[in-house]
């Protein structure tokens, strides 16, 4: 769950509702360069996507043929543990490796990679680059490491009124606040009522507050299921 100074709230029967950053390495005449592209600032959060740009130059006067492939910054930050599915793609092709790169003199190269992170990644990520001339000669970069988020969020539920009549209205509001320094994305919230025993009607409004700060996904009446949402940061 997510958010930033934000307020979900659900009217009646229940008011519920990474920056970029770059690395480089000039080695035998190839400038190599990783630089981040998503998420924003320097945190990450499971089931987010990952993009970075390698570019490739060859400062030299003749072309310069080699095999370009990444992995993970240390041994358990590796490409199987960190992407869903085993999958980081480059250009569009499910690969971490690219074999026959053709550096022209003074052209730049530059591949997308991304991928998705796995559900269960809990440790600083990061990508290491190798391209490794025909010669045999290894120019590495690495791209600089993001940490994953710490969620930091207060959550309140309140009822309007003590004690209840038949026939009345009763509003109940869940609030969320972001007490953290990152925005946090796809909050899930659920509420379910029995309306056949206790309530004739249910109405949900959302209210929000804060920059970054989005409802996300729900209903106007019913049980509550909220989806997506997120709340930024206080600041």
């Amino acid at each position: 769950m997510e958010k930033r100074h934000c307020v979900i709230l659900i009217l009646f029967l229940f008011i519920f509702s990474l920056s970029f950053g770059n690395m480089r390495g000039i080695i035998n005449g190839i400038n190599f360069q990783i630089t981040k592209i998503l998420p924003e600032g320097n945190y990450y959060d499971n089931g987010e996507e990952v993009l970075y740009r390698i570019t490739l130059l060859n400062e030299g006067k003749v072309p310069i043929e080699g095999t370009l492939s990444l992995e993970g910054v240390d041994a358990k930050d590796n490409i199987e543990n960190i992407f869903q599915n085993n999958s980081l793609t480059i250009n569009e092709k499910q690969t971490n490796k690219l074999e026959n790169i053709i550096l022209e003199p003074e052209v730049e190269r530059n591949f997308l990679a991304k991928g998705i992170i796995g559900e269960n990644i809990d440790f600083p990520i990061g990508l290491e680059g190798n391209f490794i001339d025909s010669k045999g000669n290894n120019i590495q970069c690495k791209s600089l490491t993001l940490e994953r988020i710490k969620y930091n969020i207060l959550g309140t539920l309140k009822v309007n009124e003590d004690d209840y009549i038949p026939g009345e209205k009763i509003e109940y509001t869940i609030s969320l606040k972001n007490n953290g320094l990152e925005t946090i994305k796809n909050i899930s919230l659920e509420d379910i009522l029995n309306r056949d025993d206790i309530f004739e009607k249910t109405t949900i409004t959302g209210i929000k507050n804060g920059e970054g700060t989005s409802l996300g996904n729900y209903s106007s009446e019913g049980n509550l299921n909220v989806t997506g949402g997120i709340l930024g940061p206080l600041g």
